[in-house]
Parts: C-alpha cells; sequence; structure tokens
C-alpha cells in the first residue's frame, strides 16, 4: 500500500472499507517511507539531507516529511523547553532553528516518547511548516539550480476561515463560548457552530485537544 506525497491524506470519511474481520480505530496515521533523497533549505543553506525520510500521513492534514536527527547539521536544532502533546503519538518536544542571523522558534518537532507501534519516528524530527525555506526533493548538487518543492509540510487539508481563525485564538486561550461571541459581536450559536468546524478540521475530540494540534500546526502561538 502506499499513499504519493503529492495528494491528499486520507480524509475524515472514507468512501470505502477495508476487508478486515474488525473495525479500524477511528484515527489511522500511516508510516511511507520515502524512496528519493529529501532535503531541507533554511537560512540561505541546507540543514538537513537524507534518503531515509518517512512520510507520516494523518487524517486531515498533509504529509508530514520526518528526517533522521543524525541528517540535520548539528547544531541548527535548539531545544525551546516548549512541549506538546500529540494525541496518537505522545509528548512533543519542539526545536527552534537558527543558522547565523536566521532564527524561527518552533520550527522543528520531536516525538520523544512514542508508543511502540509508532517505532519508525524514534529519532527523527520533523519540520514546521512555514518555519523552514522549503523542503526539497532530490536536491541538485548545486544550490543555484533548484529542483522541484515537495508538498511535505503540515497544513490543513480543508483550511480554516478566518472566523475560524479567529474563534480558535480565543478558545485557546480558554475563553468561554459565551466571551467568545461578545468579543466578536456574533451570537452564541454561532460560535458552537463555529467551534464545531474547528474541532473537524483539525482532527480534535475537544477544545483543549484543539488548542494543541493548532499549535503543532503553527495555527496559532
Amino acid at each position: 500500500m502506499g499513499l504519493v506525497c503529492q495528494q491528499r491524506p486520507p480524509a475524515l470519511g472514507a468512501a470505502g472499507r477495508f476487508l478486515v474481520p474488525a473495525p479500524l480505530p477511528g484515527r489511522l496515521l500511516y508510516a511511507e517511507p520515502v524512496r528519493r533523497r529529501m532535503c531541507v533549505r533554511f537560512g540561505g543553506g541546507w540543514i538537513a539531507d537524507s534518503h531515509d525520510v518517512i512520510l507520516l500521513h494523518e487524517p486531515g492534514c498533509s504529509p508530514v516529511a520526518y528526517f533522521p536527527l543524525t541528517a540535520v547539521t548539528e547544531g541548527v536544532l535548539q531545544p525551546t523547553g516548549y512541549t506538546t502533546r500529540h494525541a496518537d503519538l505522545g509528548p512533543t518536544s519542539w526545536y527552534a532553528a537558527q543558522t547565523g542571523h536566521h532564527r524561527r522558534p518552533r520550527a522543528a518537532w520531536r516525538h520523544t516518547d512514542l508508543p511502540d507501534y509508532a517505532s519508525e519516528l524514534d529519532g527523527r524530527v520533523a519540520f514546521a511548516s512555514g518555519a523552514v525555506d522549503a523542503i526539497y526533493e532530490e536536491a541538485p548538487s548545486q544550490a543555484t539550480r533548484l529542483p522541484a518543492v515537495t508538498p511535505a509540510l503540515p497544513t490543513l487539508a480543508d483550511p480554516l476561515t478566518s472566523r475560524e481563525q479567529e474563534v480558535l485564538g480565543l478558545l485557546a486561550q480558554g475563553r468561554a463560548n459565551r466571551d467568545i461571541a461578545g468579543e466578536l459581536v456574533v451570537t452564541i450559536d454561532t460560535v458552537k457552530r463555529h467551534v464545531s468546524h474547528i474541532l473537524a478540521k483539525l482532527g480534535a475530540v475537544n477544545r483543549t485537544e484543539a488548542a494543541l494540534r493548532a499549535r503543532e500546526l503553527n495555527l496559532i502561538e
């Protein structure tokens, strides 16, 4: 079974079904080894380069490229002390990226206590959307010849609207629906509808998980 990087990830609702005796879990993650060389460009130079990359396909998100830590230029990633928790993969530590005068906080993350079923991602790091210049496939030997960009950065398959972004920001602050309604001058029912859409798009089961997922995707600070 192979999932192509250029295609959207599996949808939240399936059109068909797997022919198995037991029902599949509600969320199904798929790790796909990449058979091509990939590298990361940041601050005018290459900071990661590997033929051993794994794409993680997750419902509601575009595929994310996980590089071996040994493939990342030494000293570029710096611990920030900021941690989140992935719904399926557990505790996640975030790193800043710095080369020369170029620095980006929360530029990359690593899952630090993976469950046994996700051992393929152990010792690997992924780069956050918009934090690096680009992720390339089959990078050339000379940086002046730019290859096609591989869309392997984490983004939502169904992006949030500008209003949903506003609601998400207030939701992440712990604001109640009534407070959000007053802030945005809308009805409580309207806020509830926006929250429902946000949870569905982020693949979250509650407001806390939605806020954590949004921070992993750099949708909010």
